[in-house]
């Protein structure tokens, strides 16, 4: 454009890059509430800054993909990367109405760090108290009705299955998983 701006991809790291940083090492010192919000925003923008060159996946690819995961069954799945299946699922869940949270955990304590990392990467604040179970549990969670279940498992699997649930018929409705219970651990905020 003569005379105009121009937008080009950066080829270093840009200067507020740099700023996050510093202001992140600064509240970290800090211990309020305030201090922890703005830690978790910039986190999360930081996040989501190192992963700007990922295409992302339309409905179809996701549910594809999606479809042929399951981590219970290693050898019927194919080998995808946590960042793929992360981008999958949100792809879907940011598609659907609702969805729904089943997890297989070995302890209620593994299983809600699980519910607690995928909805806060699906954008949902799950403020439930964690009831005292002993052994191998299934959670169930709804963020329609906002129901929380905590039920004994005896089954062998552990991972978390995601129900999208839509009002259409073209909407996504389906059933995705076992998906791994730590796939969002390593999601700054979660």
């Amino acid at each position: 454009m003569p005379g105009g701006w121009r937008w080009a991809q950066p080829t270093a790291t840009p200067l507020w890059y740099f700023f996050i940083g510093k202001s992140l090492t600064c509240l970290q010192t800090q211990n309020s509430l305030w201090s922890q919000r703005i830690l978790s925003f910039l986190a999360d923008a930081i996040a989501m800054t190192q992963n700007l060159d990922a295409t992302p996946l339309t409905v179809d690819q996701a549910h594809q993909l999606l479809t042929s995961f399951d981590c219970t069954n290693p050898s019927l799945s194919t080998t995808i990367e946590p960042a793929t299946l992360r981008g999958a699922i949100l792809t879907l869940v940011q598609q659907a109405d609702y969805y729904i949270l089943g997890i297989c955990a070995g302890t209620l304590a593994q299983g809600y760090v699980s519910l607690l990392q995928y909805g806060h990467a699906f954008g949902d604040r799950v403020e439930h108290p964690c009831p005292d179970h002993p052994g191998p549990v299934y959670i169930k969670f709804n963020t329609k009705s906002g129901l929380f279940h905590v039920d004994s498992y005896t089954g062998s699997h552990r991972g978390v299955l995601v129900s999208c649930q839509s009002a259409y018929d073209n909407g996504v409705n389906d059933l995705y998983g076992h998906l791994p219970l730590d796939l969002f651990a390593d999601v700054p905020g979660s």
